[in-house]
């Protein structure tokens, strides 16, 4: 139930999809007529830490990792590690930007790029079988003009 199943102390997770806006064709005119003009978009997420009041545990680490892709580059992870203390959370920003293009007539031609991510969580209060990494993946999702 739920999509997640446990065994021998590892959970799996099916992949989460962060999906960014598709930009209006008039996105991509006003940037090219006006270079301050960013393309870029925006999607946050939130790490956090139980606070389990003197059960253990103590502060928790991420790190966010994109995968090979050739299209990697169009997104940008803000911070891509850090740590977490028990009772705080962490906001995790990811930007897709994609590329300026050329007009093409009000032609509207490009495709939906998908780009694998992961977010691994270290420490915190877990159960004595529980792996010491959890790995939660993540597609992000965006559309390109070509």
């Amino acid at each position: 139930a739920g999509g997640v199943a446990a065994g021998a102390g590892v959970a799996r997770v099916p992949p989460l999809t962060l999906t960014f806006p598709k930009l209006r064709l008039e996105d991509f005119a006003e940037a090219r007529e006006d270079a301050s003009k960013s393309l870029s978009r925006s999607r946050k997420f939130v790490v956090g830490c139980v606070d389990t009041e003197g059960a253990g545990g103590g502060a928790g680490s991420f790190e966010v990792r994109i995968g090979e892709s050739d299209y990697a580059g169009m997104f940008k992870v803000t911070p891509d590690k850090g740590s977490v203390a028990p009772g705080s959370e962490t906001i995790v920003e990811v930007a897709f930007e994609p590329p300026a293009t050329e007009d093409m007539g009000g032609l509207d031609v490009g495709q939906w790029i998908h780009v694998p991510m992961t977010v691994s969580l270290k420490g915190g209060l877990k159960p004595d079988d529980a792996a010491d990494e959890n790995v939660v993946p993540i597609v992000l999702k965006g559309y390109s003009r070509i």
